[in-house]
């Protein structure tokens, strides 16, 4: 007879969690490791993303080893079995738990294709995160959703299962990869192959929110990172990403976080530019 493996819990990923909240379809948590601690084999109840924030483990599934160590972001699909290994330091992991709620998936199949780890570039965002996660400002949590959504994006183009159609992925990466271009629904539609309005629906439909909404909510995210990491005029960080002109910002900006561009920048912390991470591929 079988053993059944134990079935991790999304909230705590068998660790000392320091940090968890739930921000729209994600449930985003900060977890610390123990030195010398050795998982059994498991599973995890849904698909997750992992960062490792510091420190080095080995994750065993199957005959695969990775060594996840300081700045590997790795996708875990829901119900991958694997044990974790953690060296002399410990380690501390920032969990991104994906919820069947955002539907992105449809309702009856989940992310289930074998995990990998995400290409380099992707570690500046899942940087940016980690530091929007640790803030109290109230439009923080936008930004980590906005983002969550890019990573997941990622992960789409790499996914071959039939709960996430071909076109959503090729959707979802266009809009992240051209979203201060002025794109037309007819467009977007053409690029990925359905009609316009099966496009309409169906996006609406799984990520509940339109086309144009989701463009909206990712220009809106890189306008708030460029005013807290960069002194360029609000005119110019308007026009880069696809609004208007700074008039145009400041009322949709106001709308979506509740402060004008010019409140948001005078009262953010300051950061400097990320640096991308080399990553191991599996």
């Amino acid at each position: 007879m079988k053993t059944r493996k134990p079935l991790a819990s999304p909230a705590r990923f068998f660790g000392h969690t320091e940090n968890a909240r739930r921000i729209g379809a994600f449930l985003v948590s900060q977890n610390r490791y123990a030195p010398k601690l050795e998982l059994p084999q498991h599973a995890h109840r849904r698909a997750y993303i992992s960062f490792v924030i510091t420190g080095t483990y080995d994750e065993v599934c199957g005959r695969r080893r990775t060594t996840c160590s300081q700045g590997t972001l790795v996708f875990h699909p829901c119900g991958e079995e694997h044990s974790d290994i953690f060296e002399s330091q410990g380690a501390i992991v920032l969990s991104i738990d994906v919820y069947e709620g955002a539907r992105l998936t449809g309702r009856s199949h989940r992310l289930n294709t074998p995990g990998f780890v995400l290409p380099g570039p992707e570690t500046s965002v899942a940087l940016q995160i980690c530091r929007e996660f640790g803030t109290s400002c109230p439009v923080s949590d936008l930004i980590v959703e906005s983002l969550a959504f890019e990573l997941l994006s990622t992960c789409c183009g790499y996914m071959r299962s039939r709960g996430m159609p071909k076109w959503l992925a090729a959707a979802l990466q266009l809009a992240n990869d051209r979203y201060a271009d002025h794109l037309t629904l007819a467009e977007v539609a053409s690029a990925v192959g359905v009609h316009p309005v099966h496009l309409a629906r169906q996006f609406r439909d799984r990520m509940e929110c339109t086309f144009g909404e989701f463009l909206r909510r990712i220009r809106i995210s890189r306008a708030l990172d460029q005013l807290r990491r960069t002194d360029k005029p609000i005119v110019e960080i308007a026009i880069e990403n696809g609004f208007a002109d700074q008039s145009h910002l400041t009322r949709l900006m106001s709308e979506a976080v509740g402060i004008p561009p010019a409140a948001y920048r005078s009262s953010s912390p300051r950061y400097a530019p990320t640096k991308t991470v080399r990553l191991t591929r599996f």
